[in-house]
C-alpha cells in the first residue's frame, strides 16, 4: 500500500503544471502565491480542489483518529515553504500533522531550494494540507487535487496514472464538511 501513496505523489508531481487554465485571471490567490515563479496562471480549478479537500479535512481527521488497520495508508498534500509535497505515514499530533516527506514533490521528485527533503519527517498546521487520500484496500479516498490532475491527461496517460495508482478512486462525500480549523 505504500506504493499508492509514492504513486500519487509522483504522478501529481509529473502532472500538477501540465495544463494551465487559460480562462483564469492571472492574479493567484494567497494558496499558490508561492509558486507564481513555477505557474504562470491562476488556476480556479485547482483552488476548488484544494477548498474541497478542506472541506473534508475534518472527515480525513476522524477516519486517522479511530483507524488501527495496517493496510490503510493515509497521506496528505501539503505546502511548505512554497513546495508542495505528499506526507506519507501521516499522524495527528494536536493541531498539526507529522509524517514523512514523500520523495515526488513537486520539482520532479527532488524537494530543492529550501524545501523539505524526501525522508524526512516535518510538522505542519492544519492549515497547510491542501489534500488528503487515504489507501483501503482497493480504493484511494480524497485525493481532490489528484483527481483534477487525472482529468486534464489524455487517454493513454490516465491509463498510466490509474496503473501507477494502483487503485481506483472512491466517490467522495456526497457534501462537505465544516471546515478543518
Amino acid at each position: 500500500m505504500m506504493m499508492v501513496m509514492a504513486a500519487m505523489a509522483a504522478l501529481s508531481t509529473s502532472c500538477a503544471t501540465a495544463v494551465p487554465v487559460p480562462s483564469s485571471p492571472s492574479s493567484p490567490s494567497s494558496t499558490v502565491a508561492k509558486r507564481t515563479e513555477r505557474e504562470s496562471t491562476h488556476d480556479v480549478e485547482r483552488d476548488a480542489a484544494i477548498a474541497a479537500a478542506r472541506a473534508t479535512l475534518p472527515l480525513f481527521l476522524a477516519r486517522l483518529a479511530k483507524e488501527t488497520e495496517a493496510t490503510v495508508v493515509y497521506g496528505a498534500r501539503v505546502e511548505v515553504d512554497g513546495h508542495d509535497v505528499w506526507l506519507d505515514s501521516v499522524m495527528r499530533r494536536g493541531e498539526r500533522l507529522a509524517g514523512i516527506v514523500d520523495g515526488g514533490g513537486d520539482n520532479g521528485g527532488d524537494v530543492v531550494d529550501g524545501g523539505p527533503v524526501p525522508g524526512s519527517v516535518i510538522l505542519v498546521p492544519l492549515s497547510a494540507v491542501i489534500d488528503w487520500a487515504i489507501g483501503v484496500g482497493d480504493a484511494v479516498e480524497g485525493g481532490y487535487t489528484l483527481r483534477l490532475e487525472r482529468s486534464r491527461l489524455n487517454a493513454a496517460d490516465q491509463a498510466a496514472f490509474d496503473a501507477a495508482l494502483g487503485a481506483p478512486f472512491a466517490p467522495l462525500p456526497a457534501a462537505p464538511l465544516p471546515a478543518a480549523p
